[in-house]
């Protein structure tokens, strides 16, 4: 899918937006791939670039780009952090984001390596250990010196 020229609440693609220095990612309760969008907007590279170069699938990435705006995470060319600020208290920042905005998401609880199986079809690979190495420690031998020239 190629990323469009315009993006609702938003503008041009063209558009260089930059991060809001005012944002805090950790009281706004962004996901990880909120996060790690939001750290690519540095105010140089267009709107159409990062959305490319994020690697997710255009609609995922239009649709954080749109919900970090309405939260106030990213300004336009020229936009002050204030103007943002008085935006988000005039209108909410639940009425400035996406209606089709997801929830943040928490950590993905994983369970350790060691518990989880094999895929389906592949064999269990093991690997050799390395031979357990003395307790004491070892002295070096203090080298031979050589006749400087």
């Amino acid at each position: 899918m190629s990323v469009p020229s315009e993006l609702p609440d938003i503008g041009s693609t063209s558009q260089r937006l930059r991060q809001n220095p005012r944002f805090d990612p950790v009281s706004a309760g962004i996901g990880p791939e909120d996060y790690f969008v939001w750290t690519r907007f540095d105010g140089a590279t267009t709107l159409k670039d990062l959305i490319l170069m994020t690697g997710l699938d255009t609609s995922r990435a239009v649709d954080i780009v749109r919900r970090l705006r309405g939260l106030g995470a990213v300004l336009l060319p020229g936009e002050a952090p204030d103007a943002v600020a008085a935006r988000l208290r005039q209108g909410g920042a639940a009425a400035a984001a996406p209606a089709n905005a997801r929830p943040p998401t928490g950590p993905v609880r994983r369970e350790p390596a060691s518990t989880r199986s094999p895929p389906r079809g592949s064999a269990r690979r093991t690997c050799a250990r390395a031979p357990a190495r003395s307790a004491a420690p070892t002295r070096r031998r203090p080298r031979a010196s050589r006749p400087r020239r």
